[in-house]
């Protein structure tokens, strides 16, 4: 299925506007902070040298950010189970999915409003694959049926069955442990080598 990227101009901030958002951002994040209740996450932060004050509160100094953004790419390539490249993440490019981890959705039968199960992501799914303009697939729903420790990985295998014309998948990952095996499983749905380069992939 081949898919254009929709390239609307909208604008609702001038760029003045959007300096002094970005100058509050670097003032509250270098003299407010935050808290961050991640261990791991912690060290990190440390370690690149952002201040750890009581309560696990993070102060980030405004040249740490700027260095973070100017490490980040002007593009980023996104290519489908296929490895064909299917988008690009960057500019003023504007594609069209479906969100993630909804609490409530509407019933379409009883048209009613009730707490989304993993059904409702399969569903989602399949609708999404039967319509051209939609250019990747999100997990559309939290599932309440399903322990949070699983909820993402069990949205991915979901998905999967019903996800066939449309774009690239996106999902979420909680752990390490997580992403190793929906890597495996990325890699037994493609039908691809295990040592295939993931970024590519994917």
């Amino acid at each position: 299925m081949t898919r254009k990227a929709q390239q609307p101009a909208l604008f609702f901030l001038s760029r003045e506007d959007k300096d002094k958002i970005y100058q509050a951002i670097l003032q509250i994040l270098n003299e407010i902070g935050m808290q961050i209740l991640h261990d791991e996450a912690l060290t990190l932060l440390k370690n690149a040298g952002c201040k750890v004050e009581e309560d696990n509160i993070v102060k980030i100094p405004e040249a740490l950010v700027k260095k973070a953004i100017k490490s980040a790419p002007n593009n980023i390539a996104i290519y489908n189970r296929e490895g064909n490249h299917a988008m690009d993440l960057g500019e003023y490019r504007s594609y069209f999915g479906t969100g993630s981890d909804l609490i409530y959705s509407m019933d379409s039968e009883k048209m009613e409003r009730r707490i989304c199960v993993l059904s409702d992501i399969k569903r989602a799914a399949r609708v999404c694959d039967a319509l051209s303009n939609i250019d990747f697939i999100m997990s559309f729903a939290h599932p309440s049926d399903i322990a949070p420790q699983r909820a993402y990985l069990a949205s991915f295998e979901a998905m999967r069955p019903f996800v066939k014309g449309a774009g690239p998948e996106e999902i979420g990952i909680m752990s390490a442990e997580q992403w190793q095996h929906t890597h495996d499983l990325l890699v037994q749905y493609a039908g691809l080598p295990r040592e295939v380069e993931a970024t590519k992939a994917f």
